[in-house]
């Protein structure tokens, strides 16, 4: 879906991600079992999840974002809510039914997400249509 569609009927919904953005906000792109791309202001980063046994992928999406919500609101650093929110979109994949696991499995389940820098991030945010300062 086209982003300026969107976001046209959301009166100043541009101005106010604009800002948010200028005052850390985190953006992630996720894709399913792939590796989740997120931005926290210090670079971009590329998470990559620990492999299971895919039973049923529905509500993955909603536990990665319970998973960073809660990381970021007990002050967490963002790449350790990252682990979380990763864990957390692995563990529902395990599952039946949109849930999560035990909180020990996801634990050892964030503790083997993979988390490296992406090089070159100004090409890569240049790429989405976003505008990037040299470093």
């Amino acid at each position: 879906m086209d982003r300026q569609r969107v976001l046209a009927g959301v009166p100043g919904a541009e101005d106010r991600g604009q800002r948010a953005r200028k005052d850390g906000a985190r953006e992630q792109l996720t894709h399913g079992s792939e590796d989740v791309l997120f931005w926290d202001g210090r670079g971009l980063f590329r998470a990559t999840p620990p492999a299971v046994a895919f039973v049923n992928g529905a509500g993955s999406g909603d536990a990665f974002v319970a998973g960073l919500v809660s990381g970021l609101e007990r002050g967490d650093d963002p790449l350790d809510a990252l682990r979380l929110a990763v864990g957390c979109g692995a563990s529902n994949a395990r599952l039946p039914v949109a849930d999560v696991g035990p909180y020990a499995e996801v634990r050892d389940l964030a503790a083997a997400v993979i988390i490296r820098r992406v090089s070159r991030t100004c090409t890569v945010i240049q790429r989405i249509g976003r505008s990037c300062a040299p470093s």
